[in-house]
Formats: structure tokens, sequence, C-alpha cells
């Protein structure tokens, strides 16, 4: 794998991890971070001098990462949520837990 791609991956995933403990901080939502992602893409998009002037593949390449993050962050929402789900039913199986 070409190094540009390995810094991009860490890019990604440093980006990942800050969405990510921006949504545990409540500071934003999947939602928001989603909608931002897709506003960054439309406005590059939008653009039609850098848009028009770039082959299909170069601006796919420019979107890819917005549209990853956004992917990223729906699984990372999904993994929460099912790691919560098994939080809640260990802590059930303990005695010295009652109930829901």
């Amino acid at each position: 794998m070409k190094v540009a791609n390995l810094q991009l991956e860490g890019l990604l995933m440093a980006v990942a991890a800050v969405n990510n403990a921006l949504v545990r901080k409540r500071l934003l939502t999947i939602d928001d971070i989603d909608r931002a992602l897709k506003t960054a893409e439309a406005s590059f998009k939008g653009d039609e001098r850098l848009f028009e002037d770039m082959s299909p593949a170069n601006r796919d390449a420019v979107c890819f990462p917005l549209q990853q993050q956004s992917v990223r962050s729906r699984r990372a929402a999904v993994f929460r949520a099912d790691q919560a789900g098994r939080d809640h039913q260990t802590a059930l199986q303990r005695p010295d837990v009652k109930g829901a």
C-alpha cells in the first residue's frame, strides 16, 4: 500500500476518534456530523470551477474521505448501541442488580 494511502487512513481514524468523542460528550449528534460531512461534499460539488476542472476519478477521490467518515460514524453508533445493550444484559445477570 502506498504511504499516502496509509496517511489518509490514519487521518480518517483520527477524525473518526474526534467525532466519536464529540458524540460521547453530547456536544454533537451523529446526525450533526453526518449533515456537516454532506454539506462539505455538496459545497465541493457546487464549486463548478473546481468540480468541472477535475476528472471524475479525482472528484471521487476528494469526496471519498467525507463519505468514509459518514460510514464510520454510523458504524460507531451501531457498535456503541450494541455494546450498551450487552452491558445492560451483563448487569442484569449480576446477583446484586435487580430489574431494568
